[in-house]
């Protein structure tokens, strides 16, 4: 059987678009996104990024690290005010008519390291697809692709848990203490708790990377 056609449409600093034929044929888009950490910068990705509407596929799926939030579900901090950034990446989703794909597993995917009252944590990896993707892919499949493209370096490493599997299983375990942690934060010491379970978590994927 051939493998599925792939073309790349667009190769920059912040986004990869590519239009690949899925399983049945039928053509797709997707989009991959870094996001400019820079807030002066943003609104150049987001321009890029809606220029592609015109010669994407109506089944579109757009993942990646946005660098910015949409609201304040997607951010944990002891202080609230103004989400700078947001009103531009809101309209954005918008225009391109985005439905955000929730993903499993640690709500939070960044955190600033800083003490106390100034720790801030964010999801800034995140998934979105038109409707006509959604409808091609049922809600559990379309979740499952996402959580693979996040993997694909895992993945690639399947035979790991076959002669590591002792660190892939702490490795796991972490992960979940971790999301625990991060869904019930009230107190600074659970800031603490969360920094040290992070820390900890991070020592094991250094650990896997070099086996």
């Amino acid at each position: 059987m051939d493998r599925p056609s792939l073309k790349v449409q667009l190769v920059s600093n912040h986004i990869i678009h590519i239009d690949p034929l899925e399983n049945k044929g039928k053509p797709v888009s997707i989009t991959f996104v870094y996001g400019h950490p820079k807030l002066a910068r943003k609104e150049e990705v987001w321009q890029q990024l809606s220029s592609l509407k015109a010669s994407s596929h109506v089944s579109w799926l757009c993942i990646g690290d946005f660098n910015q939030i949409l609201s304040w579900v997607d951010k944990f901090s002891f202080t609230q005010g103004s989400i700078s950034g947001a009103f531009l990446f809101q309209k954005v989703i918008s225009d391109l008519l985005f439905c955000d794909l929730a993903a499993s597993g640690q709500q939070y995917t960044w955190m600033n390291n800083r003490e106390d009252n100034e720790f801030i944590m964010e999801r800034l990896d995140q998934a979105f697809a038109t409707v006509e993707w959604i409808n091609m892919y049922p809600w559990s499949r379309a979740a499952q692709l996402w959580a693979k493209f996040l993997s694909v370096r895992k993945s690639a490493r399947n035979w790991n848990k076959f002669v590591f599997g002792k660190v892939d299983y702490e490795i796991k375990l972490k992960q979940a203490q971790l999301q625990q942690i991060q869904n019930s934060i009230g107190s600074v010491e659970d800031i603490r708790k969360e920094r040290l379970l992070r820390g900890e978590l991070e020592e094991l994927l250094d650990r896997e990377e070099m086996m």
